[in-house]
Formats: structure tokens, C-alpha cells, sequence
């Protein structure tokens, strides 16, 4: 991984269009996410340390592949290095560990912690979600009580036939 050389002391190489001096280092236990953000004369560098995503899975007890699926939930959102790695920092290892009480503290699954994260999200979703439990189930206009369950069933059959796009 390649930074300004005087951070490090090495012996700076000219890149030759910003005339930045740059080192290159042996990548590090921990990963940096370098942000430059370049001017006429001026260079600025924030340096943000963070886990990889199989030091923070070491970490938290999460696999990689959850910590994969909890992003893709949209329950975090980790930093990405310059080189596209997932960076957990500690916001996000608090995240991690106050989601794991959540769901031991109501027993619920990652699953249910991802559809509230997507209700909250979803304003349309919000409304029907909260319109169908609103609802109170009534026969349908122009069906007979005799009839309702029977109505019903056939109403279910045809939801549960395969259309003719899943056959073809």
C-alpha cells in the first residue's frame, strides 16, 4: 500500500503528475482507507484505520459470510479501502454487538431485525403493512356466507397454479 513517504520516512519516489512523494509499505495488520483529496498545491490525507472483514468476524463471532448478508440487509454499512475491502471500524463493531443483544435479548432473527430496517425504509411498505393489519377480513360483495370458504379456496388454487411464464 502506497503512502505520502514523509509519514513513514522512507525515501520518496516523485509520482510525476502531482509531484506528490509517495512510499510504498508492506500492508499492515490493519487496513487504512487513504483519502486524498488533491488541490493546485495542496494535498490532504485523512487516514481511517478499520478491520478487514475476517479480522472483524474473528472479532465479533460473525462469519464473513453474515457480516456479507447483515450489509446486504442494510443493517451496517462498512467503509470500503481503496481497494474495495469491507473496513469495520469501531461504529460498526458496536453495531455488531448491540445487534447480536437485540436478537438474543427479543429472540428474533436476522431476518425479522432486516424487514424492520426495510419497513422503516419503505414508506409505501409501511402503509400496506399497517393497512392489512388494520383490515378486518369481511365476505367478499355478492358472495353468499354458504359460499365464502369455497370462494376462498378456489381463490387459493389459482394463486397457487403455476403461471404460464414459470412452465414455459
Amino acid at each position: 500500500m502506497c503512502r505520502p513517504a514523509e509519514w513513514f520516512g522512507e525515501s520518496a519516489q516523485n509520482d510525476g503528475k502531482t509531484g506528490a512523494s509517495w512510499g510504498c509499505i508492506e500492508e499492515e495488520r490493519r487496513s487504512y482507507l487513504d483519502i486524498a483529496v488533491l488541490g493546485l498545491s495542496t494535498m490532504v490525507l485523512l487516514k481511517v484505520s478499520g478491520l478487514k472483514i475476517h479480522e472483524a468476524a474473528q472479532t465479533t463471532g460473525w462469519s464473513p459470510r453474515m457480516l456479507r448478508y447483515i450489509e446486504e440487509a442494510g443493517l451496517i454499512e462498512p467503509a470500503r479501502s481503496t481497494s474495495g475491502y469491507r473496513l469495520y471500524g469501531p461504529a460498526e463493531l458496536q453495531r455488531l454487538r448491540t445487534l447480536r443483544e437485540l436478537l438474543r435479548r427479543f429472540d428474533v432473527g436476522l431476518t425479522e431485525v432486516g424487514f424492520a430496517a426495510r419497513l422503516r425504509r419503505d414508506d409505501a411498505l409501511r402503509a400496506a403493512m399497517t393497512d392489512w393489519f388494520d383490515t378486518e377480513p369481511r365476505r367478499p360483495q355478492g358472495v353468499p356466507a354458504d359460499d365464502w370458504l369455497r370462494w376462498e379456496q378456489e381463490k387459493h388454487e389459482k394463486l397457487l397454479m403455476p403461471s404460464d411464464r414459470e412452465t414455459a
